[in-house]
């Protein structure tokens, strides 16, 4: 099964990802799109979800952490995209539970955001933040942003290069 895993700035020098939320395509996800979509597309939507959780634990830090002023904020969507082999429990659509943490031997390609996307979510987040640290919230804050960006895809041998942009990234 592909996996695809909103990596936490936190593991992106790790030996692991310590996640335990992934998504993928799944029963339950391809249950809830009428019409019926192409795989294809439902692995897009299934990476699209995983994208929006990793901007959800970008956006979570900041104001938890009240750096909603600063103009140095980390705000760099990463998702790593795996295969991985035996049964995943399915915890809401598209969605489903890791075990324990993923080495990153596991994982296939990894999509990151530009300097432009990641400067947009900075921007939107210090001319507006969300009120609070709340989940319901930051998904709420998420949802009325106007903007989404295509993610850069890198194989897993430019892992490095991903690296070198997160570690360029303000407060990373």
């Amino acid at each position: 099964m592909r996996i695809y895993i909103p990596v936490k700035q936190s593991d992106i020098n790790a030996q692991r990802l310590d996640v335990s939320e992934v998504f993928a395509v799944t029963p339950g996800l391809e249950a809830i799109i009428d019409p019926p979509i192409t795989m294809d597309e439902l692995e897009e939507l299934a990476r699209s979800l995983a994208a929006q959780a990793s901007l959800h634990t970008l956006v979570k830090a900041a104001v938890k952490f009240s750096h909603i002023n600063a103009t140095d904020l980390p705000m760099r969507r990463v998702v790593a995209a795996a295969d991985i082999y035996g049964e995943l429990d399915e915890i809401g659509p598209g969605c489903v539970q890791l075990r324990e943490p993923l080495p990153w031997q596991t994982v296939v390609s990894v999509h990151c955001d530009d300097d432009v996307a990641s400067q947009y979510w900075r921007s939107e987040l210090v001319k507006n933040p969300p009120p609070n640290a709340a989940d319901d919230t930051i998904s709420q804050w998420i949802s009325t942003l106007e903007h989404d960006f295509e993610m850069d895809w890198y194989d897993i041998t430019e892992l490095a290069t991903v690296r070198a942009l997160c570690a360029n990234d303000p407060q990373s």
